[in-house]
């Protein structure tokens, strides 16, 4: 009576000590945190070249802008005085 139900949960207990799927799936995770890991460092590493590139263009503008300065000034000026003469 009892002698086939207890060979069917040893059977049971065989293929799931032979099953490698806890296994496999462990080994999954590993790797999607390994890369999580390495995509994290690339994007930081993105980000920082991108501020680095924002600094150097807000540079940029700020000279263009120094440059720029006088003629809009003096654009500015005869803008104006044009408009009391008239």
């Amino acid at each position: 009576m009892f002698k086939n139900p207890i060979k069917k949960l040893r059977e049971e207990i065989q293929q799931l000590a032979s099953n490698k799927s806890f296994e496999e799936y462990d080994q999954i995770m590993e790797d999607v945190k390994n890369r999580s890991k390495g995509n994290t460092k690339f994007k930081i590493d993105i980000l920082t070249k991108m501020i680095d590139l924002v600094k150097e263009a807000c540079q940029y503008q700020f000279e263009l802008n120094k440059m720029l300065k006088p003629y809009y000034s003096m654009a500015n000026s005869i803008k104006t005085k044009g408009m009391r003469l008239e």
